[in-house]
């Protein structure tokens, strides 16, 4: 059987978008670089987790979290990511505070990507309380045929 090699990232989370998109850019880079078939990101890495440390907080996380939203799979980041995918001949998951189609609609997602483009994303169904006040939760679990295998995210 056949090994796959996998990379994981984690990095110091940021609300710097721009910046965040380099890190990604350069990680994609570096597992390719390595041998990776496939490079795995946190839950909203892209824009960061939003912090609501109490109640008062919301309101504020909401709107940020609003202005730096991005459709899948069109939005201008996204595209960044999907294409740096392609590029390096290698499978990417990465996280995203997701525009739905509904003004202020937000989803806590993750996009797979591969050296094909786009292939399917996964909306966070089971958010944990404070999330509830940002986004809304998904209602299924996709599980995507790629050239790694069945990959299901989570």
């Amino acid at each position: 059987m056949p090994q796959t090699v996998i990379a994981t990232c984690a990095f110091p989370g940021t609300y710097d978008v721009d910046k965040n998109l380099d890190l990604h850019l350069s990680y994609i880079k570096e597992a390719a670089d390595a041998g990776a078939s496939l490079v795995v990101f946190p839950e909203t890495s892209l824009q960061g987790y939003p912090a609501i440390l109490r109640l008062e907080e919301i309101e504020d996380a909401t709107t940020k979290a609003r202005r730096t939203a991005e459709s899948v799979p069109d939005g201008p980041t996204v595209q960044r990511l999907i294409t740096a995918a392609m590029e390096h001949n290698i499978h990417v998951v990465f996280g995203l505070t997701e525009a739905g189609k509904q003004p202020g609609i937000l989803y806590n997602t993750l996009v797979l990507a591969g050296p094909q483009g786009y292939i399917g994303a996964y909306r966070k169904v089971h958010l944990t309380h404070e999330e509830k006040y940002i986004y809304r939760p998904g209602d299924h679990w996709p599980v995507f045929d790629t050239a790694l295998g069945k990959v299901g995210l989570l």
